[in-house]
């Protein structure tokens, strides 16, 4: 092998890893950037299944509120039918 085919050699070695390189350093800063992101979505799924989980107890608190003065209308109203008869 001559001087020239040495050359040629090393030059489709370079080409070679050049035309592979590039599309795989594009893929690792996409898988990179998806990462990240999924790590931040993870973060404020949690941070919204907090809140939704404190939201829905106070409404159930709110809930048992109605349903005591509810009860506690009923009964007066049933009082005061009784007392008309």
């Amino acid at each position: 092998m001559n001087e020239w085919g040495v050359i040629q050699t090393v030059a489709a070695v370079i080409a070679l890893f050049v035309t592979v390189g590039a599309p795989v350093l594009k893929l690792n800063a996409a898988i990179t950037k998806q990462s990240v992101l999924l790590s931040s979505l993870d973060e404020q799924l949690k941070q919204i299944s907090k809140e939704k989980t404190e939201a829905h107890k106070r409404l159930w608190d709110h809930n048992t509120k109605q349903d005591e003065a509810i009860s506690n209308h009923e009964a007066r109203i049933k009082v005061l039918e009784e007392r008309e008869e």
